[in-house]
């Protein structure tokens, strides 16, 4: 149905990225009309309690020139670009693969944590769009 709460999380830009200093995210998505929401950095997520089905989610960053080209989250269930997501463990490395089943991706972002590590411990990596795997070391 769409309905009920959803978190948002996004990367922080790279400095090049930002060109400044990032003043605030946006985060913005469509049901009868539009919503916002408003985030000071640092922060990267934020919780959203739907009451329809928005079909797009958009986050921006806005420094003091202005807002960088959103990054666009599609929230329509046939056009997911993800499909199935599988995880083999072997000895010394984890295997990530998907089925990709759209063909307007631009690549993906893979993040996990480390149980091992202390609890800020999330790491990621970004893959080309034409890559279903990727493997992960231990340690």
């Amino acid at each position: 149905s769409g309905q009920g709460p959803i978190t948002v999380l996004w990367k922080r830009l790279e400095r090049h990225q930002a060109r400044g200093i990032i003043q605030r995210y946006s985060v913005n998505y469509t049901l009868q009309q539009d919503e916002e929401i408003h985030t000071p950095p640092p922060t990267t997520c934020c919780n959203i309690t739907l009451s329809g089905t928005p079909q797009l989610v958009n986050v921006s960053a806005y420094n003091s020139v202005g807002a960088t080209h959103p990054a666009t989250l599609n929230l329509v269930r046939d056009q997911l670009p993800v499909l199935n997501i599988t995880v083999l463990n072997y000895d010394d490395q984890v295997q990530v693969c998907w089925v990709t089943s759209a063909n307007n991706v631009l690549g993906f972002v893979v993040e996990w944590i480390n149980m091992n590590l202390p609890e800020d411990s999330s790491d990621w990596k970004k893959i080309p769009a034409l890559d279903e795997c990727m493997d992960l070391k231990h340690g």
